[in-house]
């Protein structure tokens, strides 16, 4: 059960995503995903015109060790930040599906954890 609800935040202006792609472009995701947080935190700030200053980075993963790596970095960036003491406590944080093996979400746990079974994929810091 949450405790609160979710608000639409833009806390610092910065979010990360971890995207498996398929047939759609990377491209027609993010424009999707922005154009459509736009709308809606102009239409709830009584605002018009851009809300993201810059076009997306995309970095692309090519081995299983980075993508741990990289999903490691993506948890712990809102403790990092200061936005929160722990990352159970981050309202939009992922981790809470790979913590609790939550397979009905949006979160395909099931391709990080086979990444992270992979023995070239192993490292000192576990997720």
């Amino acid at each position: 059960m949450l405790s609160r609800k979710p608000r639409l935040e833009y806390p610092g202006g910065i979010y990360h995503l971890v995207i498996r792609l398929g047939i759609v472009p990377l491209k027609d995701i993010m424009h999707r995903i922005n154009n459509q947080f736009s709308r809606e935190y102009n239409r709830k700030n009584k605002r018009t015109g851009h809300v993201f200053e810059n076009r997306y980075k995309g970095i692309l993963v090519v081995d299983d060790k980075y993508l741990l790596s990289l999903l490691r970095y993506v948890h712990q960036n809102p403790v990092s930040a200061n936005m929160c003491r722990n990352i159970k406590d981050y309202f939009w944080s992922s981790d809470k599906y790979y913590r609790q093996n939550n397979k009905d979400g949006i979160v395909n746990i099931d391709f990080i954890s086979s990444a992270e079974n992979n023995p070239a994929s192993k490292s000192p810091c576990s997720l």
